[in-house]
């Protein structure tokens, strides 16, 4: 009775705290964003008609897509390529250490070249978000592999399909569940960017990388909290689209 007791004192408190610093800060965030759609609709025309506002959304959803998939595809050829023994393991456990480094170490190396900086910052963060994220996807994917019947390629073979057939058509779909959960996972990665581009470009970074990060911490500067609001429900509202449209899609091709 007593550990039970205790057990539900750790819950309780857990709980509370998620229910207060999440629940309670996302329902009030949506709330003024509503409130204030209802009562100052102008406020969304004049939002909406924003050229900065424009760019960082249109920027966002456009290189978020672009960012995260190449990452799964870059994974997905590594994966394939690279043979089922125990050195290939560590190699992929060697670069998946990249999404650990702290993004002061990782900038100060692409500081020592300010023109390619300047003129490139688009490719720059590519790069940076390539680095990153490749190796522990890669990993995610080989061990997801690892679980792939031999059988099948051998079957594969036998059948005459040849090895990019054998990929298109029934290794990539081995491993679609994990290929859906990390393209969440690399949306996130992606927002987390936003640390590496504010230590490269500052707070008002070149147009082509002036994404909703900057945005919303702009105006976080300015304490224009019903903007902040109203623009939060907005990528939250695209990022569920974005992500049921990713699911249904992988879950139809798996039914096929």
């Amino acid at each position: 009775m007593k550990r039970n007791g205790k057990s539900a004192a750790f819950l309780a408190v857990s709980a509370a705290g998620v229910g207060i610093f999440f629940v309670y800060a996302l329902l009030y965030c949506i709330g003024i964003a509503v409130k204030d759609g209802v009562t100052e609709p102008r406020h969304w025309a004049e939002l909406l008609g924003s050229a900065a506002f424009q760019t960082a959304f249109g920027n966002t959803c456009v290189w978020m897509l672009v960012f995260a998939l190449s990452v799964i595809l870059l994974a997905l050829g590594i994966v394939y390529l690279l043979d089922d023994t125990p050195g290939t393991l560590y190699l992929l456990t060697v670069l998946s250490v990249a999404v650990v480094i702290p993004s002061v170490s990782v900038t100060s190396v692409f500081s020592g070249f300010p023109q390619v900086v300047e003129e490139h910052p688009r490719l720059v963060l590519f790069v940076l978000y390539l680095w990153k994220y490749t190796g522990i996807c890669a990993l995610i994917l080989k061990a997801a592999a690892s679980g792939i019947d031999p059988q099948l390629a051998e079957a594969a073979a036998m059948e005459g399909a040849s090895k990019f057939t054998f990929f298109r058509r029934i290794y990539f779909f081995q491993l679609l569940p994990h290929v859906k959960f990390l393209f969440v996972f690399n949306i996130i990665g992606f927002f987390r960017l936003y640390r590496e581009s504010y230590l490269l470009f500052g707070a008002y970074p070149p147009q082509p990388v002036y994404f909703i990060q900057n945005y919303l911490y702009n105006n976080f500067s300015n304490l224009n909290f019903q903007k902040i609001s109203t623009v939060s429900v907005l990528m939250m509202a695209a990022l569920a689209a974005v992500n049921v449209a990713v699911m249904k899609l992988g879950d139809r091709h798996e039914a096929v």
